[in-house]
């Protein structure tokens, strides 16, 4: 009985420390993580380029071509909801600091999204 007293006492004292040691660390700010699907003004101020493109090449490179199961073809760039026909290098005619965020959809979001054509996933550009 003893045993089984101390070995509950220890299990909440774990629990407790663990507690203790996120919360410190999500008050720190050191728990927040970017997203891998978006970037955003900031991210792209503090990064100093120049394009959009410049944008997606320095902190997302990957995204140029979707590696995740059933991609096929070319990644889809939408501007404000408008598909640009230059594909990729229509991102290098947008000014860095004109834009609010780029998101990222992988090959199946994608297709639900603008049909099958963007299955090779889609590079989303909302401008400010």
């Amino acid at each position: 009985m003893h045993f089984k007293h101390f070995a509950t006492l220890a299990f909440a004292f774990s629990l407790a420390g663990c507690a203790s040691a996120s919360g410190g660390a999500a008050s720190a700010g050191t728990s927040t993580t970017a997203s891998p699907n978006r970037i955003t003004a900031d991210e792209i101020a503090k990064a100093d380029v120049t394009t959009a493109y410049d944008a997606v090449y320095q902190l997302h490179r990957p995204w140029f071509r979707d590696m995740s199961a059933g991609a096929s073809g070319a990644v889809f760039v939408y501007v404000d909801n408008r598909e640009m026909t230059e594909g990729v290098s229509a991102l290098r005619q947008i000014p860095a600091h004109e834009v609010a965020n780029i998101d990222y959809l992988k090959s199946a979001d994608a297709v639900l999204r603008f049909g099958k054509r963007a299955s090779g996933g889609a590079i989303i550009v909302t401008r400010k």
